[in-house]
C-alpha cells in the first residue's frame, strides 16, 4: 500500500493533531459560557425530611374544619382554600424526592 503522506503514520498524525487541538483550546477565551470546570454544588435537603409532619399537620386541620361554614364560606373561603392548596403545593415541591 502506497501512504497518503509519505514517512508519517495515522498515530502520530493523530496525536499532532489531538496536541495542536489542545494547545488552541487553552489560548481560546470564551465568553458567557461560566466557569467550564466547577463542579456542581450538592447540599442536603433538611426540608425533606420534616416536611410530611407539615404536610399532614395541614391535612389533618383541614379535614377537621372542612364543614366549619363560617371558615369556608363567602369570598374569604375561597381566598383560604387558595391558600391551603398553595401552601400544601410548596411544601411537596420544596421536599423534592426526599423519601418519608
Amino acid at each position: 500500500k502506497r501512504r497518503l503522506v509519505p514517512g508519517s503514520k495515522s498515530e502520530e498524525i493523530q496525536v499532532s493533531a489531538d496536541r495542536a487541538v489542545t494547545s488552541i483550546e487553552s489560548r481560546t477565551r470564551r465568553w458567557g459560557k461560566g466557569g467550564r470546570h466547577t463542579k456542581p454544588l450538592t447540599v442536603e435537603n433538611k426540608f425533606g425530611t420534616v416536611a410530611p409532619a407539615w404536610f399532614y399537620a395541614l391535612v389533618s386541620g383541614f379535614v377537621q374544619n372542612k364543614d366549619d361554614t363560617t371558615l369556608w364560606g363567602g369570598a374569604n373561603g375561597g381566598r383560604l382554600l387558595t391558600s391551603f392548596l398553595l401552601a400544601l403545593s410548596t411544601i411537596v415541591e420544596c421536599s423534592g424526592l426526599a423519601p418519608g
